[in-house]
């Protein structure tokens, strides 16, 4: 399990100028990452380009996260812990477990999970794929976002009135394919509203009848 990020600490020498004016020593580190991670490759960045990059030494880097599994597992919890948090919410709201409640439940984490993709600064779900988080280091990341993903089967079911499992998993590919869009077209702020909104109701639309 990755080191929580921490407060900047006294003592801790800085190599250069902060990256985020005001943020922590751990926010600066995981926003370097994010950037390297998800331009350069996770393999081809060494932790000492990652902590010129944080503007702080090698080992201050370590004070914070043992290695860059931690911090690649922190990235990615990130990820999928506020869409998780709406979707328990959403659940245990659940009162007549009509369609309809659940029609506007699925659309409501739907739409928070995409403008979470979508706002990423550095789109880190797409590191999704990198072959180390197949490692069992990231155990608690694929517990959470196999909950997230059982979130939306369960609102799915409800919506659809039946359990048809293919069917039921595609609001949730869906809505992840926020990921893919980010990665082959040029997205402006200006587009993350309208796409979110549609995004959103693709993922519903999907289970009409």
């Amino acid at each position: 399990m990755p080191t929580e990020p921490t407060g900047r600490r006294p003592g801790r020498p800085r190599a250069g100028t902060p990256r985020l004016t005001g943020e922590d020593t751990a926010a600066e580190i995981l926003d370097a990452a994010a950037e390297l991670f998800t331009t350069e490759g996770f393999g081809s960045v060494t932790t000492r380009r990652l902590a010129e990059a944080a503007g702080i030494r090698q080992a201050t880097m370590y004070h914070y996260f043992p290695n860059k599994k931690a911090i690649l597992h922190r990235l990615l919890l990130a990820t999928v812990e506020h869409s998780l948090d709406l979707a328990r919410e959403l659940l245990d709201g659940v009162t007549d477990g009509s369609a309809l409640q659940a029609t506007g439940m699925l659309r409501q984490l739907a739409r928070q999970d995409a403008e979470l993709l979508f706002s990423d600064t550095w789109n880190v779900a797409s590191l999704y794929s990198t072959p180390e988080v197949n490692d069992r280091s990231f155990t608690e990341f694929h517990q959470l976002r196999a909950e997230l993903r059982a979130a939306y089967t369960e609102l799915g079911r409800r919506v659809l009135g039946a359990d048809d499992p293919l069917l039921l998993e595609v609001p949730f590919h869906i809505v992840e394919s926020v990921v893919t869009l980010r990665s082959t077209l040029t997205i402006t702020p200006d587009d993350v509203g309208r796409l979110t909104d549609a995004v959103a109701e693709a993922a519903v639309s999907v289970l009409r009848r």
